[in-house]
C-alpha cells in the first residue's frame, strides 16, 4: 500500500514549536505530508482524524509523554509505525520504548540526513508488513476454495512466526526471543543445579562510527558484527540476540565462567579481525567490542535479571578499563 502513496502522512508530536516547524519543513520538502500536534493529548486527537502511517513523538513532554502515546497507539492502531525522539540522557527510556513496540528512535539534536534515513526505513518496514499481510490474506482465501493448500498456509504462518522472533536488521534473535529463552534456561539450570552464563557486548564508540560514516554504514556494521558473534558462539543450546541499539547478548547454558571468558575473548578477537575501519574510535583503528561476562547457578527465588545486571556491570568494567576487552 505504501508504494502507491505519493504523500504518506506523518504525525509529529512535540511541545516545542521550533521542533515541530523544523521537522515539518524537512518532511514536506521531501514529499511527505506532515501534520503536527503540540502535546500528547492533541496528538492522540489528531491521530483519529488524519490516520497517519507514521508517528514521530518526543519522549518527554508536559502532560502525556511519548511512552504513553506509544502505549495508546499500539492498543488502538498497532499497525502504525512509531518513532521516539529522545535526548542523549534518556537512552534507558528509549530502549523501553523499543521494548513496548516503537520501531526506532531519533536522537536530539537530529540531523536531516538521519531523520530522512530513519523515516524511509520505517516506510520500507511498513510496506514489507503490508505485503506479508496481503500474502497471508490471499493464502487464506485460496484455502477456503482449495483445501489442499492448507499445508501451504501452515508453512506461511510458521515462517511469519519465525520472522517475528528475529531482529529485523541483523537477522539474529530479537530481545523478546532472548527474554523467553533466558527464562527457560534459568528455570532449567535451577532444576539441574547447573551454571548459566551471560555475555553482554557493546560496539565501542558506535555513535562516533555513525557520525563519521553515516547510518547506512552503521547498519552494515551492525549486521557484520552480529553475524560474527553468532558464528563464534554457534553451539547447541546457546543463543545470541540483539539487546538494543549496538548492544548484543549471549546466553550460554551449562557453561562455567572460565569457559565463557575464553569464548568471549574469541568473539572479541573475531570482531576485531573483521578490520572494519573506525577512524573515530579511541580503542582501535578498527571496529571493536567490549564484553562483560557473568555466571551463576540459580537458586530458588533468584530472578534471571540478576544475571543480566551482573553481566552489564562487567561490561561497564570493560569499558572503564579501556574497551576492546573482556571483563568479569
Amino acid at each position: 500500500m505504501i508504494a502507491d502513496m505519493k504523500k504518506p502522512v506523518i504525525l509529529i508530536i512535540d511541545d516545542e514549536e521550533v521542533v515541530l516547524a523544523g521537522l515539518s519543513h524537512i518532511l514536506k520538502k521531501n514529499g511527505y505530508r506532515a501534520v503536527t500536534a503540540n502535546s500528547g493529548e492533541q496528538g492522540l486527537e489528531v491521530l483519529k482524524k488524519e490516520k497517519p502511517q507514521l508517528i514521530i513523538t518526543d519522549l518527554i513532554m508536559n502532560g502525556i509523554g511519548g511512552l504513553e502515546v506509544l502505549k495508546q497507539v499500539k492498543e488502538t492502531e498497532p499497525e502504525i509505525i512509531v518513532v521516539i525522539m529522545t535526548g542523549h540522557g534518556e537512552m534507558d527510556s528509549s530502549i523501553e520504548a523499543l521494548r513496548l513496540g516503537a520501531s526506532d528512535y531519533l536522537l536530539k539534536p537530529y540531523k536531516e540526513e538521519e531523520l530522512l534515513f530513519r523515516v524511509a526505513r520505517c516506510f520500507e518496514k511498513l510496506q514489507m508488513l503490508n505485503e506479508a499481510k496481503k500474502t497471508n490474506e490471499e493464502l487464506k482465501e485460496s484455502i477456503a476454495k482449495h483445501q489442499e493448500l492448507e499445508k501451504s498456509l501452515r508453512a506461511s504462518n510458521k515462517q511469519l512466526e519465525l520472522l517475528s522472533a528475529l531482529d529485523g536488521l541483523t537477522g539474529i534473535a530479537n530481545r523478546r526471543t532472548f527474554e523467553k529463552f533466558l527464562e527457560r534456561e534459568w528455570k532449567s539450570s535451577m532444576r539441574h543445579t547447573q551454571p548459566v552464563t551471560a555475555i553482554m557486548m557493546d560496539i565501542d564508540f558506535f555513535k562516533l562510527y555513525n557520525d563519521t560514516y553515516g547510518h547506512q554504514a552503521g547498519d552494515d556494521c551492525l549486521k557484520k558484527v552480529a553475524h560474527t558473534i553468532e558464528k563464534s558462539l554457534r553451539r547447541p543450546g546457546d543463543l545470541v540476540a540483539r539487546y538494543g541499539g549496538e548492544e548484543f547478548v549471549a546466553i550460554l547454558s551449562d557453561t562455567p565462567k572460565k569457559g565463557a571468558f575464553g569464548l568471549a575473548e574469541k568473539v572479541r578477537a573475531s570482531v576485531e579481525a573483521l578490520e572494519i575501519p573506525h577512524q573515530a574510535s579511541q580503542a582501535s583503528k578498527f571496529v571493536t567490542i567490549s564484553l562483560g561476562v557473568a555466571s551463576r547457578v540459580p537458586e530458588r527465588g533468584d530472578a534471571s535479571s540478576i544475571l543480566i545486571s551482573e553481566a552489564d556491570k562487567s561490561l561497564y568494567k570493560a569499558k572503564q578499563e579501556g574497551r576492546n576487552r573482556v571483563a568479569e
